[in-house]
């Protein structure tokens, strides 16, 4: 069979087939093993750096562009101030940044920061002064009671005239010459000025009464004595070496005895030597 040269076998108007050389021989023979292996690595080109480089200029750009729009936005409107939280124990003053556009006012109050003032002591007022305690109106003057004479009045008598007058009485029985129940003293006397229902001490006569001393007196004079004090008397003469003759030696009970008034008394009369 003739050979046919390599540029007359190709087909008119197709691209002449590569030049093989030797060393694409081996490779030829190992085709089909290597394409399954692995596949040859495309190469970028010139171009495909070029617009990376642009990709990541332009999202630099993008980032620069956004930084400055916050700073602008920020300048016009200020930091924004936060909402202070309540604490249990203190309040958080709030800061303030000078801006030169004003904040607008919201419905929300922004507590101020308020000074603590420290407590001030104020002065204890003094007591005042107690009043003066107005004086008691004085007591009216009692009316005073003269005291009446009760001497010589009987016990009633006495009681009733002390009644009339608004005063009281004590009455004590006493040995004296006078009927029983008569008034012999009395105290205060008569005279005296007392407060209504002042007590008046009387004495009256109990019906006893005291022997009088009689010695040495004439015997009319020792007689006369005795009766005067409400004794019965009987005489009796006997000698006496000390008494002059015809005066009284003594009674029989002797004086100074207390004997029932009208009791009978013996009187001796000395008859000399």
């Amino acid at each position: 069979m003739p050979t046919v040269p390599a540029a007359a076998a190709a087909a008119p108007g197709s691209r002449p087939a590569p030049k093989r050389t030797a060393a694409a021989a081996p490779a030829a023979q190992v085709g089909a093993f290597s394409r399954r292996t692995a596949r040859p690595v495309a190469k970028r080109g010139a171009g495909g750096g070029v617009l990376a480089l642009l990709l990541a200029a332009a999202a630099v750009l993008v980032a620069l562009g956004a930084g400055f729009f916050g700073l602008a936005t920020l300048g016009r409107e200020g930091v924004a101030t936060p909402v202070p939280t309540a604490a249990p124990t203190a309040v958080s003053k709030p800061v303030a940044v000078p801006s030169s556009t004003p904040v607008p006012a919201t419905s929300t109050a922004t507590p101020e920061a308020t000074a603590t003032a420290s407590p001030t002591v104020s002065p204890t007022p003094s007591p005042a002064p107690p009043s003066p305690t107005p004086p008691p109106p004085p007591s009216p003057t009692p009316r005073l009671i003269a005291v009446p004479q009760l001497r010589a009045k009987t016990l009633d008598d006495a009681r009733i005239t002390l009644q009339n007058a608004g005063l009281a009485m004590t009455v004590k029985g006493v040995p004296a010459n006078v009927d029983k129940n008569v008034v012999v003293d009395q105290s205060p006397d008569f005279g005296a000025t007392v407060p209504p229902g002042t007590t008046i001490s009387i004495n009256v006569g109990s019906g006893w009464t005291v022997i009088p001393e009689v010695t040495n007196l004439s015997r009319d004079q020792a007689i006369k004595t005795l009766q005067s004090n409400s004794f019965k008397v009987t005489t009796r003469d006997r000698r006496d070496p000390r008494i002059p003759q015809g005066n009284a030696i003594g009674t029989t009970p002797p004086a100074g005895t207390i004997q029932p008034r009208n009791s009978d008394i013996e009187l001796s009369i000395s008859a000399g030597r």
